[in-house]
């Protein structure tokens, strides 16, 4: 019989296989195909050790293979629904449905899952400015601008599509206006979102109120996005987010409670053993929590886990912790085909298999520095993991998560009784409940004033291979081995923590980034580097220079930029401007805010040469309109030539062409303003030249950015116009020999089942 480990392992690889667009029909085929063989081997060889390594290499290709289908197919299915069932188009349409979950909302917009009721899709919409108050299981019938489930597309960055399709959203959307109607709904959200008001009500709006409506419904809405980089940056955020932590501790008490009551009668012990009784109970009070918290996908993942878990511990045969964890992932994986998705699949299954694994370590007589170990184990474990997953992890909540982890032990169930006689006898438990709050505020305050610190985390952005090797790493120095043999595994870490730059041999990459309605550029030569323009920043508080820009440099492995260059003052350039040069304080900046880029200076990296063409003056090169835009010419020492122009107008066009023709040829252009029609004039285009040009703009924007007439000048002269909206990120080449060449597009390079491809490569 094959154990039930390997049949986890082969499960989640085959998920892996299906999730990553690794496996196709081919594929699939030929797994079939060799399990079909070993099974044959395993019938022909029955008693020998060879027939039994045949039979379970053939279990264990089959099942990985099923998985696969499974996974593939589910994600097919989604990917369909989500395709054909909603469209994107400039008509307004009408949708009639109730509220689901949490609204949220700040001072520029509301947020909410709307599940449609003919169809019980669930859409994603924003309202903006004149939104009305907002509850769960209102009614409404909704005029609604949809847009498609389409995110930004670079390396490093948040994949927002994954997120999208992992929250079951059929489409995303504008609301434009809406009434309400009549058949509200009563349901555990609605509950949730009283009792989170209530709470709110009775302590206020501060930190501390935030994290007692956390911990009792799942209420995340008091967090701001600047108290989210707190915890994250000081690795505690797993403390605010109803997870197997909650859950788990939950169930252990409530387990334990029942158990130590039902040994006080030797009857009911004859009926039924104690242990058993308290792992019944303990499930249960777990459900009941994970229902008050909403019953998300995490929390139903907690559960699973709990319930199996405590089934393995408690129950009869007692498996062991390593079988029932496997257990729980085969039936995570068979409930939810796509889990592996999820960063809280890898890390409450990871963090608990570290336990698993750390189990024969830890000295059982040594409560205190087991738990010391126990802590730093799971910290050295799980980093891989947060650094692969969101580009940092703590420094401090090894020590942290040590002082916090056992308070939580206590402040959980405490914060859930007091909450409970609250909400019955607000005058007697409100103001011990106010008092815990207060506590909790100060303990903010404290983690708020160390993530400050620069030695709070560690910001890395590693590829698969790296955490991977890195992972292994650790299970090399967790294993009962000896001491010299265990240092072997710090060595895997070095790919991780010592990452290589990606740079060019010779020559220069560029990189035109895709940061919506917006532009920056980044440019490598062997030894150097350079970002143009930073894309915007929002009011709602999403920056592209922290969320695009820097995590693009870090998964390449810079850790040193030479220089920021902002080509002028609009927000959609020099937005992000900030959050770069805080990544990277050394780093020169010119332009708007910085050096002036003055026509005719120049200078040479690794053989690269780069020229400013414009601004003519130093006035009007720390100007922040258009027409003051930094114009930058590269030429590789082979003569391949770019042409970066921002916004640019006729008027400056017109003079460029007009002063000096012969300097502008170059074999890639970048649109000047977004494909506006107040640039690319026809006598600048037949200036310049290019074999291809590439236009900065977002997907399906609002300004129809590049304009028809600007589209049609290119493909009228044979020009190939590639819109990072549509494409991705794209890296362009310029070598020693020959002209300048598009390397790859990201959506076609890095394309996955559940992310939007290219509608054209190219407009020719």
């Amino acid at each position: 019989m094959l154990d039930l480990r390997w049949l986890a392992v082969a499960a989640v690889l085959g998920q892996l296989a299906a999730v990553s667009g690794w496996v196709d029909a081919r594929a699939i085929w030929l797994v079939c195909a060799m399990a079909c063989v070993l099974l044959l081997l395993a019938g022909a060889l029955r008693s020998t050790r060879v027939g039994t390594a045949s039979r379970a290499l053939a279990g264990l290709a089959l099942l990985g293979m099923g998985w696969s289908l499974w996974s593939a197919l589910s994600l097919s299915v989604v990917g369909d629904r989500l395709a054909q069932r909603w469209s994107a188009t400039a008509d307004v349409a009408v949708v009639a449905g109730h509220i689901i979950d949490l609204p949220s909302r700040d001072e520029h917009r509301a947020r909410f899952r709307f599940q449609v009721s003919d169809s019980d899709e669930v859409l994603w919409l924003s309202w903006y400015r004149s939104a009305p108050s907002l509850h769960s299981g209102d009614c409404w019938r909704l005029h609604v601008r949809l847009r498609d489930l389409r995110g930004l597309a670079n390396e490093g960055g948040f994949d927002y599509e994954r997120w999208l399709l992992r929250q079951g959203f059929a489409a995303r959307g504008t609301v434009r206006g809406g009434e309400r109607c009549d058949a509200n709904r009563a349901d555990v959200d609605r509950w949730r979102d009283r009792v989170g008001h209530q709470l709110n009500e009775g302590l206020g709006a501060s930190a501390g109120a935030a994290v007692v409506r956390a911990l009792v419904v799942g209420d995340r809405r008091g967090f701001d996005q600047d108290a989210w980089a707190t915890l994250r940056r000081t690795g505690v955020g797993h403390l605010v987010a109803i997870s197997g932590l909650h859950i788990g501790l939950l169930a252990g008490l409530a387990g334990w409670l029942g158990a130590r009551l039902w040994r006080l009668s030797a009857r009911l012990c004859l009926l039924w053993p104690a242990p058993m009784v308290g792992a019944v109970i303990g499930v249960a009070a777990a459900a009941a929590y994970a229902t008050a918290a909403g019953w998300s996908v995490s929390t139903q993942r907690a559960w699973i886990m709990v319930a199996v878990l405590a089934v393995s511990l408690w129950g009869p045969g007692r498996p062991g912790l390593g079988i029932g964890l496997s257990a729980a992932a085969l039936l995570v994986l068979g409930l939810d085909p796509l889990a592996t998705l999820d960063p809280g699949f890898w890390l409450s299954f990871g963090a608990v298999g570290w336990i698993a694994w750390m189990a024969p370590l830890l000295p059982r007589a040594a409560p205190l520095p087991a738990l010391i170990l126990l802590q730093i184990g799971l910290s050295l474990g799980l980093a891989p993991l947060t650094l692969f997953w969101f580009g940092e992890s703590s420094l401090v909540g090894v020590l942290l998560n040590l002082l916090l982890v056992p308070a939580f032990a206590v402040i959980v169930p405490l914060v859930l009784g007091l909450a409970v006689g609250a909400l019955w006898l607000p005058a007697v438990f409100g103001p011990l409940l106010s008092v815990v709050a207060g506590g909790l505020s100060w303990g903010m305050d404290g983690l708020d004033a160390m993530s400050s610190q620069a030695w709070a985390s560690a910001s890395l952005t590693p590829g698969w291979a790296a955490a991977a090797l890195a992972l292994l790493g650790t299970a090399v120095i967790l294993a009962p081995l000896p001491w010299s043999l265990r240092g072997l595994g710090a060595l895997l870490w070095l790919p991780l923590l010592c990452p290589t730059e990606r740079m060019p041999a010779a020559g220069a990459w560029i990189d035109v980034l895709d940061v919506g309605q917006g532009l920056s550029v980044v440019v490598r030569t062997p030894r150097h580097s350079l970002v143009y323009d930073a894309g915007p920043a929002y009011a709602s508080g999403f920056d592209t220079g922290a969320a695009v820009v820097v995590p693009m440099l870090r998964a390449n492995g810079l850790r040193e930029l030479d220089r920021l260059v902002v080509s002028h003052g609009d927000n959609d350039h020099a937005g992000g401007a900030a959050a770069v040069m805080a990544a990277y304080p050394g780093a020169e900046r010119w332009g708007y805010g910085g050096q002036p880029c003055q026509a005719g200076a120049h200078w040479t990296w690794d053989d690269v040469r780069f020229e400013w063409l414009h601004p003519g003056t130093k006035g009007d090169a720390q100007g922040a309109g258009n027409n003051t835009s930094c114009v930058l010419r590269i030429e590789s020492p082979g003569g391949a030539s770019a042409l970066l122009t921002g916004d640019i107008e006729a008027t400056v066009e017109r003079d460029l062409y007009t002063r000096m023709p012969a300097d502008l040829d170059s074999d890639m252009l970048l649109v000047a303003h977004h494909g506006s029609a107040s640039s690319s004039t026809p006598g600048f285009i037949d200036a310049v030249a290019p074999d291809f040009a590439v236009v900065a703009a977002g997907w399906r924007n609002r300004w129809g950015f590049p304009r028809p007439q600007v589209r049609a000048r290119y493909v009228d002269r044979g020009m190939p116009l590639f819109v990072t909206g549509d494409t991705g990120q794209l890296r362009i080449v310029l070598p020693l020999n020959g002209p300048a060449g598009l390397q790859w597009q990201y959506r076609q390079a890095y394309s996955r089942p559940w992310r939007a491809r290219s509608g054209e490569a190219a407009a020719r």
